[in-house]
C-alpha cells in the first residue's frame, strides 16, 4: 500500500507533466512563429485594431516623395531679388469709411473657436479600413486570429432570421487594442505555463493558468457559439452528431487538456520537479505520517 502511494504521489504526476509541456509550448510557440494568411473584412478587422502590416495595405507607410527634378540638370539657383528703396516714401494713411456704410460681417468668435478646435482633431482621427482596403492576402502571426475571434465573439453577426444573437465575450476586452493585447497574452501563458510545467516549477499556479486558457478557448470556439445559436443540448453543448468524431474532436480535446491540469494542480509536480527539490514537502510529509 505503502509502494502505491508513493507511486501515485511521485510518478503519476510525471506523464501529466510531460503531455501538458509538449502540447502548450508547441501551441504557444505556434501562435508566436507560424504566419496565416487573412484578407477582406478580417483584415480590416486588425488594421482597425492598429496593427500595422509589413508588406501591403493602406496603412502601410507611403515612401518618401520621389525626386522630381530633372537628370543631369544642375540645380539653379533662386532668381536675385531686386534691392528694395533704403528710403521708402511713406504711404498716405487710408481715407476712414464714410459714417453711414456698415462694417464688414465677421465671423462669430464661437465659429473660428470650433474650426480651430476641430483642425488637430481632424488630423489626428485614427483611419478606418473596410474590407475593399484588403483585397490581397496579408500574412500574420497565428495569435492574431485569436484578436478576430474575440472581437467576433464580443460583437456577433446578424443570425440567419435577422436576429441579433447575444455577445458571449466582454464589449470592453473588444475595443481598441485589446484583442491583438490578449492574444498575445494567451500565446505568452500557453508557452509559458508549458515550459514551467516541463520543468516543474511554480507547477500548481502554472497549471492553473492553463486550466483557464482551456476553459476559456472551450468558450470562445464550442460552448458559447452553442449557446448562441439556441439549439444546444442542456443548454450550453454543441448539439453535434454523437457518433461524428471529428465535430467533437476540438471540444473533448480542450476538456481532456483542462482536467489533465487539473489533476495536476491538485496532485503537485511529483518526482523530478525543481517544486520537489526546492521544498515542497507535502507529499513527504503525508508519507511519513502513514
Amino acid at each position: 500500500m505503502q509502494l502505491a502511494k508513493a507511486t501515485a504521489i511521485y510518478a503519476a504526476p510525471i506523464p501529466l507533466r510531460l503531455i501538458l509541456a509538449l502540447t502548450f509550448i508547441w501551441a504557444g510557440l505556434g501562435k508566436i512563429v507560424h504566419e496565416v494568411p487573412v484578407q477582406g473584412e478580417q483584415a480590416a478587422l486588425l488594421a482597425n485594431m492598429g496593427y500595422r502590416f509589413s508588406n501591403t495595405g493602406p496603412n502601410t507607410l507611403p515612401s518618401a516623395a520621389p525626386d522630381t527634378t530633372p537628370t543631369g540638370q544642375p540645380d539653379q539657383d533662386p532668381p536675385t531679388q531686386p534691392t528694395p528703396d533704403p528710403t521708402p516714401e511713406p504711404e498716405p494713411d487710408p481715407a476712414p469709411p464714410p459714417l453711414n456704410e456698415p462694417a464688414p460681417d465677421l465671423p462669430p468668435l464661437l465659429t473660428l473657436a470650433q474650426s480651430d478646435a476641430a483642425q488637430p482633431a481632424a488630423r489626428h482621427a485614427p483611419p478606418l479600413y473596410t474590407a475593399a482596403d484588403f483585397t490581397e492576402p496579408q500574412q500574420v502571426r497565428s495569435l492574431h486570429t485569436i484578436a478576430i475571434l474575440t472581437y467576433t465573439a464580443a460583437h456577433p453577426p446578424l443570425a440567419e432570421d435577422g436576429s441579433a444573437p447575444n455577445p458571449i465575450w466582454p464589449e470592453w476586452a473588444a475595443r481598441d487594442h485589446w484583442p491583438i493585447t490578449i492574444a498575445w497574452i494567451a500565446a505568452i501563458t500557453e508557452l509559458t505555463a508549458g515550459i514551467l510545467v516541463g520543468i516543474g516549477l511554480l507547477t500548481r499556479l502554472a497549471a492553473v493558468s492553463l486550466v483557464g486558457t482551456m476553459l476559456t478557448a472551450a468558450w470562445l470556439t464550442e460552448l458559447g457559439p452553442a449557446i448562441q445559436s439556441g439549439n444546444a443540448l442542456f443548454g450550453f453543448i454543441p448539439d453535434y452528431d454523437i457518433w461524428d468524431i471529428y465535430a467533437w474532436r476540438p471540444l473533448l480535446w480542450q476538456l481532456a487538456l483542462a482536467a489533465a491540469a487539473l489533476a495536476l494542480c491538485f496532485a503537485g509536480p511529483g518526482a523530478l520537479a525543481i517544486d520537489s527539490v526546492a521544498g515542497d514537502d507535502a507529499a513527504d510529509d503525508e508519507l511519513d505520517e502513514d
